[in-house]
């Protein structure tokens, strides 16, 4: 979810290692969170991923449900293209 207005970061589209908000265009650096220039100023959340026989695994961690988990795989696919 974008730090500037909530909007769902997996309806925005992922190209040069960032993501981008699909509301004002607002842009994260996908490996740290890192907010890449206005409007977003507040880092957006990162959790650990890897790739286990070309599928992207993810531990289980507190507070975040099975849809947040496949939004958060949506886009980690979505890099990897």
């Amino acid at each position: 979810v974008c730090t500037h207005q909530f909007a769902l970061l997996s309806d925005g589209f992922v190209e040069d290692g960032c993501v981008e908000c699909p509301l004002h265009q607002g842009r994260f650096e996908v490996a740290t969170g890192k907010p890449m220039g206005p409007p977003v100023t507040t880092p957006i959340r990162v959790y650990p991923v890897k790739v286990e026989d070309g599928h992207i695994v993810m531990p289980d961690l507190p507070g975040i449900g099975s849809e947040g988990k496949s939004d958060l795989i949506k886009v980690m696919r979505e890099l990897a293209e």
